[in-house]
């Protein structure tokens, strides 16, 4: 360990003696060692293993592969150091280009099958091996399917007292999906569309980014051209009402000895000022079904039959009834 710290030493203060043309040489020498080890390295036969792209030929218009494809094999070369060089180093590499004539037919790919046509493309070396192992492929066909699409409405949130007073309008109603058959069968008739609409106290009229991702994510098994669809709704200001409806017996000659306790109930609901007036009591139809008798607590089912299209959020004030015998 000395002797070596003692030739650094002496290294360092001999060459703060040298001068300039001392330490041309000394550069000159040593590049020209260098270059002299580099052509002689250079031309010795070496084994290299290389990359080589691969393009699958097919029609892509109508079939997709549903497995992954590897885009490079691996090859193992023979060759001189500078011949080796150009070939990996070469900035425009020339793919092998693998056309599948029944690829729905096709269930895996051997490269050891094409050492030959490797050969012919690598004329810097001799192919000596193929590394890349039995390639698993899977075909498909492209097929389209029109879905329907919705808005849910619990992702409308009104501002308090307000209501929607229109149906909601989509553009487009449809969205045309492609990708593979396997996929597209199993698509649903209709997709819900989310919508970020909160404390919404006006009309609305948007374009709502489609986003399908959660579930069907876009690639190329999957597709849809679609960015955004245009929603559009109105509201207007609500008023909480209260009718008392008179109850409708239903099936009572099932029991002809039974009779509704309570002759009415409370009914409330939204509705807009504009359409207060019009409404009447008789807008409204509620039943007690005597098929739901309960004899455990004499009670039966209180249901609501109908309404009228201009209220919203109808609550009844019960849902049961009691009877009583005589």
């Amino acid at each position: 360990m000395n002797q070596l710290v003692g030739f650094f030493q002496h290294f360092y203060h001999s060459a703060i003696r040298k001068d300039k043309h001392e330490w041309e040489i000394i550069i000159y020498c040593v590049g020209t060692a260098l270059l002299f080890w580099i052509l002689n390295a250079m031309g010795k036969v070496y084994q290299h293993r290389i990359s080589i792209p691969i393009e699958y030929i097919y029609d892509k218009s109508k079939v997709v592969a549903v497995s992954s494809l590897p885009n490079e094999i691996q090859v193992d070369v023979e060759g001189k150091g500078w011949d080796l060089a150009r070939q990996i180093w070469t900035l425009d590499p020339v793919s092998f280009n693998l056309k599948l004539e029944n690829p729905l037919e096709s269930k895996y790919l051997v490269p050891q099958n094409w050492t030959k046509k490797f050969s012919d493309m690598i004329v810097a070396g001799k192919v000596k091996d193929v590394a890349t192992d039995t390639i698993f492929c899977r075909f498909d066909r492209i097929s389209k399917k029109l879905v329907g699409v919705y808005v849910d409405l619990q992702d409308i949130q009104l501002r308090p007292g307000y209501q929607i007073s229109s149906p909601i309008r989509l553009s487009p109603k449809f969205i045309e999906f492609q990708g593979a058959e396997s996929i597209i069968k199993n698509l649903p008739e209709m997709l819900p569309v989310k919508v970020d609409a909160r404390n919404i106290s006006e009309s609305f009229d948007q374009n709502v980014p489609l986003d399908f991702s959660e579930e069907y994510p876009k690639n190329q098994l999957l597709n849809y051209a679609q960015e955004a669809i245009n929603i559009q709704f109105s509201v207007r200001p609500t008023l909480e009402e209260e009718f008392e409806i008179p109850i409708i017996p239903k099936n009572q000659l099932k029991y002809p000895k039974l009779f509704l306790k309570e002759k009415k109930v409370q009914v409330t609901f939204l509705v807009s000022e504009r359409d207060k007036s019009s409404l009447k009591v008789s807008d409204f139809e509620v039943q007690a079904d005597f098929l739901s008798f309960n004899p455990a607590d004499s009670t039966i089912e209180v249901r609501l039959i109908r309404k009228p299209k201009l209220v919203s959020d109808v609550q009844i004030g019960v849902e049961k009834t009691r009877v009583y015998a005589r």
